[in-house]
């Protein structure tokens, strides 16, 4: 295949001059990881084989330096019968960066399920309906792996092999996930009988909570205590006695689920080393704001700072140092923010701030009172820190993307001024 026109910006991103890739256009395909080539080829093969668009993500090595691209090409035929491909390159790798703390989240989300004495399952609610893992306690519980089940609805055909009570029992519990899902996010305890893996059958207590686009479920075994009840059905007393003794185990169950809700929740919104949001929870926030902004009109403004030299306090006094001075200054400027104020530490050591009800003049003097406190009081083992802000305000136009790129640029200027400054965009509200 050959290329009858690149931009600018394609050219930029592969590292490559318009003289280089016009002598030599193998150079875009060396410019590919070498572990990402194959992947890159398979789905060339397919798109020209079926005619239809040609998707792919990947990384570049371009100059030792990895950069992550999205590609989307689609085909048309031109009136000669030949087939010319039309697409756009995009590079992702702010993205990518951004996703690597969620994988440490996610690894810490694992640890805490894997240990519960309950037996939990976590499940896609978004069609197929995946079944993306079950803890060390629903493997002895039941004895289904992950490749045995799939998706929720192997799980119903393999734990509900009666037609009837399939039917009955998921169409209660797509009902109650319905509910939960417009409510409050929680599935109180439903008794079902369950067939495990070698044909036992089961009598669980489940309960569930909704988080984001999943659902974590708890299963709590009363197999023997059912058993117990139906043996004393002539004492009513002792009977009654397990069957609260059932719910008592079941709302424990319930607490210990809830518990682990919040902590998971904490672990995905929150940095660890500073207790303030991370950089998912920071957007979020930005973007609740910003709707709130063009409902109401009131105005919206965005800080972004980061520590002067920081790279030389870690050189210079150890790491160990350098995280006591990102926790020591967050614990500082928090004291000194408003309730409705959102702090975050985007990466490494860089911060922001979202500042609702605050215009541009505003959050200039709030970055001003910040960056004079940070100078104020020298740091333990390191001495005086200082740090450069910049600001900017919401306009009606604005997305996420193009405030922070203002922000940015505003902090870029207090750099260039000499540091330990604040500097605002005045972009026209």
């Amino acid at each position: 295949m050959a290329f009858s026109f690149v931009s600018d910006r394609w050219l930029q991103l592969y590292g490559l001059s318009r003289a280089q890739f016009m002598a030599d256009q193998g150079l875009a395909i060396e410019r590919i990881h070498p572990d990402d080539r194959q992947s890159v080829f398979n789905s060339h093969r397919r798109a020209l084989a079926e005619r239809v668009a040609f998707s792919w993500e990947g990384r570049l090595l371009v100059r030792g330096e990895i950069v992550w691209v999205a590609i989307e090409c689609h085909p048309r035929s031109t009136e000669t019968g030949q087939l010319v491909w039309h697409g756009v390159m995009i590079d992702v790798s702010a993205r990518r960066r951004a996703e690597i703390p969620s994988l440490a989240v996610q690894n810490q989300q694992r640890a805490l399920l894997e240990h519960l004495p309950t037996a939990v399952a976590v499940t896609s609610l978004t069609p197929p309906r995946r079944v993306l893992y079950v803890n060390r306690q629903f493997l002895r519980a039941f004895g289904y792996t992950l490749e045995d089940i799939p998706t929720v609805a192997d799980w119903a055909r393999l734990a509900y092999p009666d037609a009837a009570d399939r039917a009955e029992a998921m169409a209660s519990w797509d009902a109650a996930i319905a509910e939960a899902t417009t409510g409050d996010g929680q599935i109180d305890g439903r008794e079902l009988k369950v067939i495990c893996k070698g044909g036992a059958a089961r009598d669980v207590m489940i309960s569930a909570s909704v988080i984001d686009d999943m659902l974590i479920t708890a299963f709590v075994d009363i197999t023997a205590r059912r058993q117990t009840e139906r043996r004393l059905l002539t004492d009513r007393v002792r009977a009654e006695q397990a069957l609260i003794a059932a719910k008592e185990e079941v709302e424990i169950a319930n607490q210990a689920l809830k518990a682990t809700n919040l902590e998971l929740k904490a672990l995905a919104t929150t940095d660890r080393l500073t207790g303030v949001h991370n950089r998912w929870s920071f957007e979020q926030a930005v973007l609740t704001e910003a709707e709130r902004l063009h409902r109401y009109g009131e105005p919206l403004s965005l800080m972004l700072f980061d520590i002067d030299h920081f790279k030389s306090i870690n050189d210079t006094h150890g790491h160990q140092a350098g995280d006591h001075v990102l926790a020591e200054l967050t614990r500082r400027i928090r004291a000194h923010l408003r309730a409705i104020d959102v702090p975050a530490r985007l990466g490494g050591d860089e911060f922001a701030v979202v500042l609702p009800h605050c215009d541009i003049a505003q959050a200039q003097e709030a970055a001003e009172r910040l960056r004079a406190l940070i100078e104020g009081e020298e740091f333990q083992d390191v001495g005086r820190v200082t740090s450069s802000f910049g600001v900017a305000q919401f306009v009606p136009d604005d997305t996420l993307d193009t405030a922070l790129k203002r922000a940015d640029d505003a902090l870029y200027a207090a750099k260039a001024a000499g540091r330990n400054a604040v500097r605002a965009d005045h972009h026209p509200a």
